[in-house]
């Protein structure tokens, strides 16, 4: 009897172990199957996003470049299907002064899209989105650019070939310049770019960490916005920045150049100083340590003079008839002027801790003649002295001084001429520069190589915008995009 139960038991085991092998086996097979299928549904998907990417550099040849036509290749795949969607999104560009709108331009803008059951790759005003349920993020960036107080914004329509059911305003030509309607440099006013589409939250994500925008995201009606602005700071990368153009044309005596070549940029834009400039002065003029000394009064800065940590407010020029001290030892000095800051043939010498600054907020002309100089603690640096200047910065044009000035002057609507031997060791950010005729030199000094200078409170104008709309057909036959420019 034992022996047979034994038997028994042996075969049951046996049964049992078939099945559960048969079920592991079974459940490998499943899961394998998944993650064969998990794998091909996520190369499809790369191979349709590479497709995407191969489109926008054909899209930017034709739409922004010099090419008519051009064909890609698409990625065939068994998940997915490229649609021309010239109804997807819509842009506006809008220019408000004083309240009131002066200017706008809202363009269709369309879209080439990968479609999968995972999620869509999209081409879109020149940028790659992704969006997978709900969600859509940034793959590359759009045809948009904002620096230096100018936008660059070619707005690129992707109009499906033959497909007359979407309005286009102005469509005779392929590319029409939007923006020249306007009079520059704007001197008032904001821009807005609005952008609905269901691609929208990757439009924010693209304001709101690359662009110098304020950002905003409407999730009701899928819009992004951004409003222009300006940076904070300013990158100090070359000696001399100007607006306009300099003039090297009476560099005297064969001498070295006055600015170097490799330190000097032309041609960029800067943000006005009046709005910080007024904003210190409001607050000087509200709270200020002029009692703390005798020779400083709102009339103006008296005799031989030697100030302290403090904030200091002249209601009228500051025309000094001695030297001016300012100790920094105990802090920061701030010097707010209604008018000029007139240095004549004086110095002014910053002593004290090395770490400390001196901040001049000048609302009209920084004037040194003669042999004046402004000059900076030893061990300390030229970016001690800042010169906030509304109006000119000038020395006598006419004049055969030595003037030494140590210091970061930030005077954008300055026409700055050098009459005589300027030695300005520090930057200069300017509306242009010319050299009459005596030698002189403009020289990094001790400034670190990039170092950024705080603007925060100049002027939030943008002064020039090259809006363009860029038209472009487009459509899929046999796995194959066909792009060409816009022919009415």
């Amino acid at each position: 009897m034992r022996t047979k139960n034994r038997g028994q038991t042996e075969v049951i085991g046996v049964i049992l172990l078939l099945g559960i092998s048969t079920m592991v086996i079974g459940g490998s097979i499943v899961v394998a199957t998944g993650s064969a299928n998990d794998f091909s549904l996520a190369a499809q998907s790369e191979n349709g996003e590479n497709s995407i990417s191969h489109v926008e550099a054909e899209m930017s040849a034709v739409a922004i470049g010099d090419s008519r036509n051009r064909m890609v290749s698409l990625s065939q795949t068994s998940n997915g299907r490229y649609l021309v969607q010239p109804d997807s999104g819509q842009v506006s560009v809008t220019y408000t002064e004083t309240g009131t709108e002066e200017w706008n331009v809202t363009r269709p803008l369309g879209a080439i899209v990968y479609n999968s059951s995972d999620r869509d790759i999209a081409y879109q005003g020149g940028g790659v989105w992704s969006k997978e349920g709900e969600y859509t993020s940034i793959v590359s960036q759009p045809e948009f650019d904002y620096t230096q107080q100018t936008l660059t914004f070619p707005i690129i329509q992707v109009r499906k070939t033959g497909d007359d059911t979407v309005s286009y305003e102005d469509a005779e030509k392929p590319t029409t310049l939007e923006s020249d309607a306007l009079d520059y440099p704007l001197e008032n006013g904001t821009v807005e770019i609005k952008v609905r589409s269901i691609y929208y939250e990757g439009w924010y994500e693209y304001f709101q960490t690359q662009t110098d925008t304020e950002a905003n995201i409407y999730h009701h009606n899928n819009t992004a916005t951004a409003t222009l602005i300006v940076p904070d700071t300013i990158v100090l990368s070359n000696v001399v920045s100007l607006e306009s153009e300099y003039d090297p044309s009476g560099n005297g005596n064969g001498n070295d150049p006055v600015v170097p070549e490799d330190e000097l940029e032309e041609n960029v834009p800067h943000a006005s100083a009046d709005p910080i400039i007024t904003s210190e002065r409001s607050a000087a003029e509200a709270s200020n340590t002029n009692d703390a000394h005798s020779c400083v009064s709102e009339s103006g800065i008296s005799g031989s003079c030697e100030l302290t940590a403090g904030t200091y407010y002249i209601d009228s020029d500051v025309d000094l008839s001695d030297d001016l001290t300012l100790d920094v030892s105990a802090g920061n000095i701030t010097i707010a002027t209604t008018g000029d800051f007139n240095i004549n043939s004086h110095g002014v010498s910053v002593e004290g801790d090395a770490q400390n600054v001196v901040s001049y907020y000048i609302a009209d002309d920084l004037q040194l003649q003669g042999n004046a100089e402004v000059t900076h603690p030893t061990g300390g640096s030229e970016i001690q002295n800042e010169f906030f200047v509304g109006d000119q910065f000038t020395d006598d044009a006419s004049g055969s001084g030595n003037i030494l000035i140590e210091g970061i002057i930030y005077a954008p609507e300055s026409d700055t001429e050098t009459g005589g031997n300027i030695d300005l060791q520090g930057a200069l950010i300017a509306n242009s520069l010319s050299v009459n005729g005596q030698s002189g030199q403009i020289r990094r000094g001790n400034v670190p190589l990039n170092y950024e200078l705080d603007v925060t409170g100049v002027s939030d104008k943008i002064r020039f915008m090259h809006v363009t709309t860029n038209r472009v057909n487009a459509s899929v036959e046999n796995s194959k995009l066909y792009i060409e420019s816009y022919s009415g």
